[in-house]
Formats: C-alpha cells, sequence, structure tokens
C-alpha cells in the first residue's frame, strides 16, 4: 500500500491498480473498490459510511496522516495537534483522543509528516517540528516539502531548493541546513518524492521538473497547460504521477517525463487510496474520483457539505469541509 497521499514520507511502488469491470454496482468501502453509481454521476455517499468527528470546537486548516490511523491537524491556523480517532460506544459518533498540542507562531501555511513526527512551515519562512519547536531553520518565501525518508526537500523561493536534515522524535536535536542548495527553474511552489524521483511544480513557468535526488539532475522538464498562475498539487498513484491544477486540468506523467493523459477536471487538491484519484474542485468543494487505472471519471461524491482539502490515511478517507460552523473533520470509513 501506499503511505498516505499527502505526501508525508517515501511511497514503495505497487502493482498497478486494476480496474473494475462492469457497472450499475452499488457504492463499496473506500480505500478497496471504485465506488460507481447506475443513476449517473452524482454519487450519494451511504450514511453508514460516513462520520463526522469533533475537535475542541476550532477551526481545522490543514490535515496529515501518520500512515498508522493517527491524524495530524493544524486548528485556527497556529495550532498542531496529534489525534486518535475513537468512537463514542454510547452514540457511535467519532470523537479525537488528543495526544499532543503545539502552538507555532505566526500562521502554518504547510504541514507536513517525516521522520516519526509533524513539520510545519510557518508563514514567516521558518521550519519547525512538533518535536522540536525551539530549534527552527530560517528559509526564504518557503512553500512546500517532501520527504525522501533522510532529507527534507524545501522549496525554498527565490528559485532554489534547499535540503534540511530533519530532527526526529526519537532524537530531537537542531535542524540543519546542509550546504547543499540548487537552482530549480523560476521558483518551485511545491514538492513531491515518489519513492525514486523528485518532482518539483512551477507553477510560475507553468513546469514540473522531474528531478533525481542524488545528483539534482533534473532529468526531465514538462511543460503542462494550465498550471502557470494557478495552485498545483501532486499525488503518485505507484507508476503514474498525477497533477493537479485550478486552472481546469488533472494530468497523469510517466516515469519517462511524458504527459500520457489529462482530464478536465479542477483540483485545488489530490489523494490515492490504492485506486481511485480523488480531486476536490476549488470552487464547488465536490470530490471527483478518476479511476487511477483509465482515468475514467466515476463520478462526483455527494457529500453534506463542500470540502476543503483530503487526505488518505492507508484505512480512511478524511476531508475538511469548507467554513465549518465547527470542527469537523469529515471520513468515509
Amino acid at each position: 500500500m501506499l503511505v498516505d497521499s499527502d505526501n508525508s514520507g517515501p511511497i514503495r511502488r505497487t502493482a498497478s491498480a486494476q480496474c473494475v469491470s462492469g457497472s450499475g454496482v452499488s457504492p463499496v468501502q473506500a480505500g478497496s473498490q471504485v465506488w460507481t453509481s447506475s443513476t449517473g454521476p452524482a454519487i450519494d455517499v451511504p450514511s453508514s459510511l460516513l462520520q463526522f468527528g469533533e475537535f475542541g470546537g476550532t477551526t481545522l486548516t490543514k490535515m496529515a496522516s501518520d500512515g498508522n490511523g493517527n491524524v495530524w491537524v493544524v486548528f485556527d491556523d497556529t495550532g498542531l495537534a496529534e489525534l486518535m480517532p475513537l468512537v463514542d460506544p454510547s452514540t457511535g459518533k467519532y470523537t479525537f483522543n488528543l495526544l499532543s498540542n503545539t502552538t507555532f507562531s505566526p500562521a502554518i501555511v504547510q504541514l507536513r509528516f517525516a521522520a516519526g513526527t509533524a513539520w510545519v512551515l510557518k508563514q514567516d519562512g521558518h521550519l519547525a517540528s512538533a518535536h522540536a519547536t525551539t530549534t527552527t531553520m530560517t528559509l526564504t518565501d518557503a512553500t512546500g516539502m517532501a520527504f525522501d525518508g533522510t532529507y527534507m526537500w524545501v522549496a525554498n523561493g527565490t528559485k532554489t531548493v534547499a535540503l534540511v536534515r530533519p530532527a526526529t522524535s526519537s532524537t530531537p536535536v537542531a535542524v540543519g541546513l546542509l550546504p547543499l542548495t540548487f537552482s530549480l527553474g523560476t521558483g518551485p511552489t511545491d514538492l513531491f518524492f515518489d519513492g525514486i524521483y523528485l518532482w518539483g511544480a512551477d507553477t510560475k513557468a507553468g513546469v514540473i521538473y522531474q528531478i533525481v535526488p542524488s545528483t539534482r539532475q533534473v532529468i526531465h522538464e514538462i511543460s503542462v497547460p494550465k498550471l502557470a498562475s494557478n495552485k498545483a498539487s501532486m499525488v503518485f498513484d505507484g507508476f503514474y504521477m498525477w497533477v493537479g491544477s485550478t486552472g481546469g486540468k488533472i494530468w497523469k506523467i510517466n516515469q519517462n517525463g511524458a504527459i500520457v493523459a489529462g482530464y478536465a477536471v479542477s483540483a485545488s487538491d489530490l489523494a490515492f487510496d490504492g485506486r481511485t484519484i480523488f480531486a476536490v474542485e476549488p470552487t464547488s468543494g465536490n470530490v471527483t474520483q478518476l479511476r487511477a487505472c483509465d482515468g475514467f471519471n466515476v463520478g462526483k461524491l455527494v457529500l453534506p457539505a463542500p470540502v476543503s482539502s483530503i487526505v488518505f490515511s492507508g484505512s480512511r478517507l478524511w476531508m475538511i469541509p469548507q467554513n465549518p460552523t465547527k470542527t469537523e473533520a469529515l471520513f468515509i470509513r
């Protein structure tokens, strides 16, 4: 199984996802099958597979999984909490057991799980971890990061990528920049590591870079239509890199740096559950499903509220609603 799709760590390559033959079957559990519908593109999610988890009356903005069932969440922009989902036996509803709670300043702009703990990029360009909050590393206009199992790669603004040696939860030593920073295009805004290659999204130039981490060599520079001046999101399905854009397209790219398919779906966030690509549409907050094996548009999930972000934790698909009236971490179990 892939490590969760929020780019929490190195990803193991898997057998290619197999397409589901036939149609007109009832929706089945996310994470094991593609959801299908015989009544058209709108797919009602059965209430038995839909739950809300409440946490503290605050507002969630970002979420990452540790791959073991627990989740890290950013709340009220500056708080970071590690949560264990629990079922209340009296109501059957999900709650969260708070395992840790840390406050940062200024606001958190990105969250990743790596080296046994949660890492955040802050609005002031600092990189910090939940277990070493006082040993921050100052970067310049840092916007994105990816972990390759040893080093954190940080899109560092000013057209560069920096390598950082992360502290771990078991050994909370000071983080430190290695003597290694390299230029990349007009400035990458986000990064993704697929287990072999590092991928960088340059939304200023509308280009995706495929990089060999050991040498920092760019082996493919891929011009991606509708990527320029739009937010990018990336996920890996074991063989192909999927690149979403708020400009109205999702692109499927092979390991040779070739675009093999494009789909007319706007995406502000992507997730992969082992068989299906889930895309959050930025305006409507709907979630569109694309079958990973052939890109077939299975349909939109009909949810009680539009969502802003999505993460697969290895067993659950987690979604954060847009503008919740209370803190609700919606997920399909």
